[in-house]
């Protein structure tokens, strides 16, 4: 890569670490920024047509990661001027104090601030993880290894021009954040839910809606829908209740990714797999139950490991033994038999209760988007 020349001159030696004294710096500068922004018009436009074009082909990319990126880059640079806005990574044995460690602002600082204010970028636990950001600077040089070329080199001469131009960095900032809340504001979706539902009907959407993949999200919100509507048709349950898909069972204190309770205690729990089950997924799994002392554990899964199918067997027989029922369910099957048992009343509770486990799972706008669109073609 080539040397470049570095706002503020040459600098001398720093250790560059990122303390936590730094991040409630940004933090709070982040928060002025964003209460700021809540003031201005929407359409408002703070920086030149062509820096701001250049802003709208980033939030058009379908990798999101970039989206971070230009959050963390230019606040990384307005909190300490002598940052290079181009910098990824700070390398071991680098005294520059021009380059920084992104990976830990995004996580630390821009991630948390992100899902406060309601999860318009969708809510990546590390962004900077991700393929497009292991490289050590927003630089021509890395374009071949990403996916996205273009959106690369549009990122490229953004922080270039900031490099160049420092009196920008404020208001770009600013235009990027007012780009945020207006994702915000169009995750408000309304669902045209049909009078009536066939089962073909409801099982076509439902399908249609599980092919984009999730990390397992739009399965489990189609899980808690398929319980809640038991419960809104047949009252075998007081409450069905679930949470975000990146909440781990054991660290939110809840055994299972669904969780159906009466009279306040857990009578059925549901583990979601949107992928086939193997023998490690179901010993978690069962652990988890155990914890809160699940009598009837379900597993809605996509299918079966074959090669632990055996193994698998032994365990659930165990289980019963010990006192806890585990069922293996394969999504397509039961969804088919429970929508067509709950008839049409109960299908009617099932679509209203699919966009209220949006809701409660604060799923990103393009899940409630593509739903509200398949509900159109009922």
């Amino acid at each position: 890569m080539s040397k470049r020349k570095k706002a503020g001159g040459e600098a001398g030696a720093s250790s560059g670490v990122i303390t936590g004294r730094d991040f409630e710096g940004s933090r709070a500068k982040l928060d002025a920024l964003w209460s700021e922004v809540q003031t201005l018009a929407i359409g408002k436009l703070l920086v030149s047509k062509e820096l701001n074009e250049r802003l709208e082909k980033i939030f058009l990319s379908k990798t999101k990661t970039y989206q971070y990126a230009v959050v963390t880059q230019l606040l990384a640079k307005l909190v300490d001027p002598i940052k290079d806005a181009r910098c990824i990574q700070k390398l071991e044995g680098d005294a520059d104090p021009s380059r920084f460690d992104a990976r830990s602002l995004c996580s630390k600082v821009v991630v948390p601030w992100e899902r406060e204010v309601g999860s318009p970028l969708g809510l990546k636990d590390d962004p900077y993880v991700n393929n497009p950001m292991r490289v050590s600077d927003f630089a021509m040089t890395f374009q071949q290894k990403q996916k996205d070329k273009k959106t690369w080199a549009e990122l490229v001469e953004l922080f270039e021009h900031v490099q160049a131009h420092p009196k920008n960095l404020r208001p770009l900032l600013l235009q990027t954040l007012l780009k945020i809340r207006l994702l915000r504001e169009e995750q408000t979706v309304k669902f045209p839910t049909p009078q009536r539902a066939s089962l073909q009907d409801t099982l076509a959407v439902t399908h249609a809606f599980l092919k984009t993949k999730s990390g397992g999200a739009r399965l489990q919100v189609v899980g808690f829908a398929v319980f809640d509507a038991m419960r809104k048709t047949w009252g075998i349950f007081d409450e069905v209740l679930t949470s975000s898909v990146n909440a781990s069972d054991a660290s939110s204190g809840k055994p299972a990714d669904v969780v159906c309770r009466r009279d306040g205690e857990v009578i059925m729990a549901c583990e979601v797999k949107d992928r086939d089950l193997n023998i490690e997924m179901l010993h978690g799994t069962i652990t988890n139950a155990r914890l809160e002392k699940v009598g009837e554990l379900f597993a809605l899964i996509r299918g079966k490991d074959a090669s632990h199918e055996q193994e698998m067997s032994k365990r659930i027989d165990r289980e019963f033994k010990h006192g806890m029922n585990v069922y293996l369910l394969e999504s397509d099957s039961f969804l088919a038999l429970v929508l067509a048992l709950i008839g049409e009343a109960g299908r009617q509770h099932y679509l209203k209760s699919i966009e209220e486990g949006m809701v409660m799972m604060n799923l990103p706008f393009e899940s409630k988007r593509d739903w509200a669109k398949l509900l159109e073609e009922i």
